[in-house]
């Protein structure tokens, strides 16, 4: 077990860290500067854990073959088999970045503080990014069903602070019940950073590690121990099963290529 306790301890390091230098980015006076800081924070750790057939960029929004474009997405990290639209503020500095949605796996949007507003504007950016379209065709039965793939790209909220979770969940279900959204556009998971994961089950259901039921599209609560770091090992984890899912779409841009309207 000492190797597992050591992951648990390097993680928990790192969760510890993201939060002393958040603190610390709150130096910046402008709202903007401190946007950009904590962004930046969690992509240097994205960037440092993910598979090498992940990308991650800052994300500017994310549209389909229909024309339709997602609302502001912070973080995309976007497949290796995908066109790149990658956006450089100045030479070798990147900016904010698109993609298609069958180059995404996952979608982050990342917040200072989560409370009732930061929370609606994440649901609602995250609300906005188009379903995949429908895979045709036989798929790896090794992978699972259908579901993985047409849930893609993965959705998480990312937060360095928070309100308590159970007041987190009443602004959930407040949103959902004032703007009804499907259950695979909703987030999968929502993390404060060193305080609480809130995970979206699926529609089978789950179970707890104390063999507890969780009921099917429930939001579940996980607190306690070393959650900043289950939580950071969670989301890699989730990243990294959405490559393996994402990596069996066969990806063309001939349906985006045959409606851009050249002269």
């Amino acid at each position: 077990m000492l190797l597992f306790e050591r992951l648990r301890d390097y993680f928990q390091g790192i969760a510890d860290g993201l939060a002393g230098q958040r603190s610390a980015s709150t130096v910046f006076p402008n709202p903007t500067d401190a946007g950009i800081s904590r962004e930046d924070l969690l992509i240097e750790f994205l960037i440092g854990h993910l598979p090498k057939r992940c990308e991650a960029i800052k994300g500017g929004f994310i549209f389909d073959s229909e024309g339709n474009e997602s609302r502001q997405v912070d973080l995309i990290i976007t497949n290796d088999l995908t066109l790149q639209f990658k956006q450089f503020d100045k030479p070798g500095q990147l900016g904010k970045s698109f993609n298609c949605v069958e180059g995404c796996y996952c979608a982050i949007s990342v917040k200072t503080r989560l409370d009732g507003q930061s929370l609606s504007d994440a649901l609602s950016n995250l609300a906005s990014i188009p379903p995949m379209p429908h895979v045709q065709g036989r798929l790896n039965p090794m992978l699972g069903g259908r579901d993985h793939f047409q849930d893609l790209p993965y959705k998480a909220i990312f937060a360095f602070d928070g309100i308590a979770p159970q007041t987190t969940l009443e602004h959930v279900e407040k949103f959902y019940a004032d703007s009804p959204v499907p259950q695979n556009r909703r987030p999968d998971l929502i993390i404060v950073n060193n305080y609480c994961a809130i995970i979206h089950v699926g529609k089978q259901g789950g179970e707890t590690r104390d063999g507890s039921k969780i009921a099917p599209y429930a939001f579940h609560v996980v607190q306690g121990f070393e959650v900043g770091a289950y939580s950071l090992m969670f989301l890699l984890a989730e990243i990294q099963a959405a490559a393996n899912y994402g990596s069996q779409i066969l990806m063309t841009f001939d349906q985006y290529l045959n409606k851009i309207p050249f002269r």
